[in-house]
């Protein structure tokens, strides 16, 4: 096999069908376990390793200037890393509508309140999720109490995309506001908190 992988790694200049499905075979297991030992999760390495390959065999092969193992590793290492960071964001936001129900929760002891209460958070959850990724990441961050500057850095986009993806965001919330007015008590304090 080390004598067709150094043919493989000679010849890939065309992508041709045969050595991309040798390259797969040989290197397909190896960025699935990489991966999993990154995210620790046997699914989600097989797909964001297959993900890696989709990607390579659009991609002009003769953009890869190292060794063919080390360049996937190399990309199933930032994959992993990019799934991660999704995937604490999305823990994030979670831990923050929770918060927010708790919140409420407490603020009602009556149990028909809290049962009324949790009802409202599921249609939170659902209005934020009918939002765009870069705005639920705005709230999100605002609500952490960064500024628009500071909201900027963090995602790397202009001052100016970040206040407009803001108002957008509040326009949002007060349309749901207006359309279902039974949402005021729960929307309200997120309102206040991003103005």
């Amino acid at each position: 096999m080390k004598i067709i992988r150094k043919q493989t790694d000679s010849s890939i200049g065309n992508w041709d069908k045969e050595h991309f499905q040798l390259l797969f075979s040989e290197y397909y297991p190896v960025t699935c376990k990489y991966i999993y030992s990154i995210i620790n999760n046997a699914e989600q390495a097989k797909d964001l390793s297959a993900e890696l390959f989709c990607n390579l065999w659009q991609q002009d092969p003769a953009s890869i200037h190292t060794s063919f193992k080390n360049y996937l590793l190399v990309c199933a290492r930032r994959s992993a890393n990019r799934y991660l960071q999704q995937l604490s964001r999305e823990r994030n936001r979670q831990e923050e509508v929770q918060q927010l129900i708790d919140l409420a929760d407490e603020q009602t002891p009556d149990q028909h309140q809290q049962l009324v209460n949790r009802e409202l958070k599921q249609q939170l959850e659902k209005i934020l999720q009918t939002m765009s990724p870069i705005r639920r990441e705005i709230i999100e961050l605002k609500l952490l109490g960064l500024n628009n500057k500071e909201i900027a850095v963090v995602m790397q986009l202009s001052y100016k995309k970040v206040e407009y993806q803001l108002k957008s965001a509040i326009r949002e919330l007060q349309e749901e506001i207006r359309l279902h007015p039974d949402l005021v008590f729960l929307l309200l304090p997120l309102l206040t908190a991003l103005s």
